[in-house]
């Protein structure tokens, strides 16, 4: 599945509350929040996952599951992120992501705290520099400060804004150590950008096309691969190839190619390798997937070069009366295997 939280789908709700309120928040803030198109619009999700037995058809929880990605978000009415929580599986908080913003929703501060290290990010408005921006205004970022056992680094960032070349320099403890470029054409239009480090030795360059109504990367380079792009008319990757040297003067091909269905769902997916001394590329492997009608996954099947079945996940939903999944049981060839519930919380519910 694409998108797993459902959220995504229910926040050009709230955005388009936001457009309506852009001009005076304070002013129009109780409309927002007691408006009935904040009604099934999520607040809160958290998603924990579980090892479990079943016992008379009744889910028995054994621990938390030790391969799971679980997580607890929340946004504001304006559909803006407050925080974001990883868990480890071990159920203790792994890090935890916080965001601070003016009275005009515009963003000022973003604070990620691990068991490693404290990175906090300030943001402020540049005109004409929304292309470096984060969120949906022209904040850009201006300094970031990383507090780990061992020291302190602060980075802070300098922009030069043209009509066609913008820059950004980022200085680490006082000294230049990148400068980022974008390329613009006469209409506006992304085509280039690159990354420079020490020496003008590039560490980095992706370049753009106009792909229907998007301007998308066609291609990227660093200094271990390269990588090209193709869409369909939707903006969806088709495929993906990826060169990598694997000694001097070889290189090995991965390739990807995706077919989706009508909701942008990716239904049909490829891996190839290619390696130097092969005369053609070898499938690594193949999954469909299979959604039902709230585009969550139900199925997906893993096949061989044979197009032999090598594995087979199946997926069982229980859903709240928004469409909202709130426990799902995953099985491996008919075997379950994990559990998951989440905890969702509406600005709303009826």
């Amino acid at each position: 599945m694409r998108n797993p939280l459902l959220i995504l789908l229910l926040l050009p709700i709230i955005c388009s509350c936001r457009q309506d309120t852009k001009k005076s928040y304070k002013q129009d803030f109780p409309e927002v929040i007691y408006s009935d198109s904040l009604v099934g619009v999520i607040q809160t999700i958290e998603e924990r996952s579980y090892d479990f037995k079943l016992d008379s058809g009744q889910i028995i929880k054994l621990g938390y599951y030790g391969f799971g990605w679980d997580s607890k978000y929340k946004v504001n009415q304006y559909g803006k992120w407050e925080y974001y929580i990883n868990y480890s599986d071990k159920g203790a908080i792994k890090d935890s992501t916080f965001y601070a913003y003016s009275d005009e929703q515009v963003l000022r501060k973003r604070t990620r705290v691990s068991n490693e290290e404290t990175v906090v990010y300030i943001y402020g408005i540049i005109k004409d520099a929304s292309s470096w921006s984060f969120d949906s205004n022209e904040e850009v970022l201006l300094k970031k400060t990383t507090i780990s056992k061992k020291d302190t680094v602060i980075n802070t960032y300098d922009y030069i804004i043209g009509s066609q070349v913008q820059m950004r320099e980022d200085f680490q403890n006082g000294s230049l150590v990148t400068t980022e470029i974008k390329s613009f054409d006469m209409y506006g239009n992304l085509y280039h950008e690159k990354e420079i480090g020490p020496f003008e030795i590039i560490f980095s360059q992706t370049y753009y096309e106009t792909v229907g109504e998007s301007r998308l990367k066609v291609r990227s380079e660093d200094r271990f691969w390269v990588r090209k792009y193709q869409y369909n008319k939707n903006g969806d990757v088709i495929r993906y190839e990826k060169y990598g040297f694997t000694y001097p003067e070889l290189i090995t091909v991965k390739s990807y190619e995706y077919k989706y269905d009508s909701n942008n769902n990716i239904i049909d997916e490829k891996q190839y390798t290619k390696e130097p001394w092969d005369k053609k590329r070898e499938l690594d492997f193949r999954r469909t997937t299979i959604y039902d009608n709230h585009n969550n996954e139900v199925q997906s099947t893993y096949l061989d070069d044979l197009n032999r079945i090598k594995w087979r996940y199946t997926t069982d939903y229980e859903y709240d009366k928004f469409g909202n999944w709130i426990k799902k049981v995953r099985y491996r060839d008919d075997e379950p295997y994990k559990f998951s519930e989440r905890i969702i919380q509406y600005f709303r519910t009826e």
